[in-house]
């Protein structure tokens, strides 16, 4: 009797220190899909809700052809999609600088090219909170973010698409890329 009790004080201690581990350790996660090398790295593996998110990307062509793609607008430049995404829900935690900034940006596509053996490299900063779909009006239209729900949420990148089009007054994406994904846990 007293062997298990051990026996259980043991696997509990052990579980504890490595809930405790995973909480407070660097994640790097790296694929290669088709000719492109993502790498997604974290500060961590699980986050407060109340904590930023730190997320650093990079995607390296390792082709040889030259690759088209969509950088954002002049006044929200992005070279590499990042998305946290809560597994139930499939709502999107919100950039920190967002929750600052008017609801758009411009709508002034502009291209860039990556060419092979090139590496493109971005950090990203995401908060504890959703969009909620609203535009709050005072004094300047901004997003309104709601307060995040625990659990897991899908850290995804990729490069951005070659373009859009606006087809039946929907936004369709042309040629888009492949995506790589890791999971970090928001409490």
């Amino acid at each position: 009797m007293f062997r298990f009790l051990f026996m259980l004080i043991g696997v509990l201690v052990a579980a504890t220190a490595c809930s405790t581990s995973d909480k407070g350790e660097p994640v790097q996660y790296e694929k290669t899909v088709g000719d492109l090398s993502y790498v997604i790295r974290l500060s961590k593996q699980q986050f407060e809700r109340n904590e930023e998110i730190p997320v650093y990307a990079k995607v390296t062509n390792l082709g040889n052809e030259t690759l088209t793609y969509v950088k954002g607008s002049s006044s929200c430049p992005v070279h590499i999609s990042v998305e946290i995404i809560n597994q139930e829900s499939m709502k999107s935690l919100a950039h920190k600088q967002e929750s600052d900034i008017p609801a758009a940006c411009t709508a002034d596509l502009i291209k860039a090219q990556l060419k092979p053996n090139q590496t493109i490299e971005q950090e990203f900063v995401f908060i504890g909170k959703h969009y909620g779909g609203r535009i709050l009006e005072s004094p300047t239209p901004r997003i309104k973010l709601d307060p995040a729900p625990p659990g897991i949420y899908k850290v995804q990148i990729s490069l951005t698409p070659e373009d859009f089009i606006i087809e039946d007054h929907q936004r369709k994406t042309i040629n888009p890329r492949p995506s790589v994904n890791t999971s970090i846990v928001l409490y």
